[in-house]
């Protein structure tokens, strides 16, 4: 953290140079120096690389190359999902999330059975969705299934082994999904999705999430199905929290 400190304080100053070699570094060797270092290396090391090279050419070349690279290795279909999630946040800073879908759909022509798939998918879907690429979203509905199914499980695997970003994440990829079918269209595939996924995790969360989509989408009848299945299900509290969620602001 000191070094990325000292690379933003540099190109702050105007010492272009100097500051992509402490981002250079931190970027080769920031999370192996310190592992909690994976959440800056994603964000906003990569914003502060991609900044810089709006002003100073050498930097942008970095973050080509090091895509490069990783682009490579993803079609291998060894890789981590931290190499996936580098990729996604430079097309994201960039503002070429159809790079990435197109990563995705060649990795998953070259490589269908590889866990590789589902994460680089889990990856990109929020960008998407905040994008409007409802079509692009809704033609992938098995591959949301499948990463539900891999990685969400069961509540009580939820619960046992991520209680609280994972469970987030369910909530999260199931609502953009459902969301997305809504927006082009397909009600009756909505409703079947939400239907599984609320019988797999009948949490306020989910049908909060799940909920808002509906009212967003204007679909009152979905939204009443929603809440009397809630309701049905969930404690007093829960379904309150359900309602709040549904009437939220976008």
């Amino acid at each position: 953290m000191s070094r990325f400190k000292s690379g933003k304080q540099l190109a702050a100053q105007g010492s272009s140079a100097e500051a992509l070699q402490e981002f250079a570094w931190c970027l080769e060797h920031g999370v192996e120096h310190n592992p909690a270092f994976v959440g800056v290396h994603n964000t906003f090391l990569v914003t502060a690389i991609h900044d810089l090279g709006t002003q100073y050419p050498p930097a942008a070349e970095l973050l080509s190359h090091r895509r490069a690279l990783l682009e490579a290795r993803i079609l291998t279909g060894h890789t981590s999902f931290e190499e996936i999630l580098e990729v996604a946040s430079i097309d994201r800073v960039r503002n070429e999330p159809l790079r990435t879908l197109d990563l995705y759909h060649r990795l998953r022509d070259l490589h269908p059975d590889s866990e590789a798939v589902l994460d680089l998918w889990h990856a990109i879907i929020e960008d998407l969705y905040s994008r409007r690429f409802f079509s692009e979203i809704a033609s992938e509905l098995p591959a949301t299934r499948a990463w539900l199914n891999k990685f969400g499980g069961t509540d009580e695997l939820v619960t046992a082994f991520a209680p609280g970003r994972l469970r987030s994440e369910v909530a999260t990829m199931a609502a953009i999904q459902y969301g997305a079918l809504l927006a082009v269209g397909r009600r009756q595939d909505a409703s079947s999705f939400s239907d599984e996924i609320t019988a797999a995790h009948a949490r306020a969360d989910v049908f909060g999430a799940l909920a808002h989509e509906a009212r967003r989408a204007n679909e009152p009848q979905e939204l009443d199905r929603l809440l009397a299945k809630a309701q049905g299900v969930l404690s007093g509290a829960e379904f309150e929290a359900v309602q709040q969620a549904a009437s939220a602001p976008d």
